[in-house]
């Protein structure tokens, strides 16, 4: 399994025409998950060890919840985080 962390994503992220300036970064998620390297290897992994790990950052200063986008099922529902700075 290859780890990539956070630096040397932005290149990954221009070859998969994803642009965090216009909201490409998480259109669609899968993107993401791509320039993360992170493959059906790392299912149930535990994220507080192991190759792939969440760990503490900065907080935003507030998180907008709003409908979810480009969905059919269950659209009016309200799971969809954004982190507002």
């Amino acid at each position: 399994m290859k780890s990539w962390g956070l630096r040397g994503v932005g290149r990954r992220l221009d070859r998969l025409g994803a642009d965090p300036r216009r909201g490409g970064l998480g259109d669609p998620p899968g993107k993401v998950t791509r320039a993360l390297g992170v493959t059906m290897d790392h299912y149930g992994c535990d994220l507080t060890r192991g190759p792939l790990t969440v760990r503490p950052g900065r907080a935003p200063r507030a998180i907008d919840v709003t409908t979810r986008i480009g969905i059919r099922k269950s659209a009016d529902l309200k799971l969809r985080f954004v982190a507002r700075d």
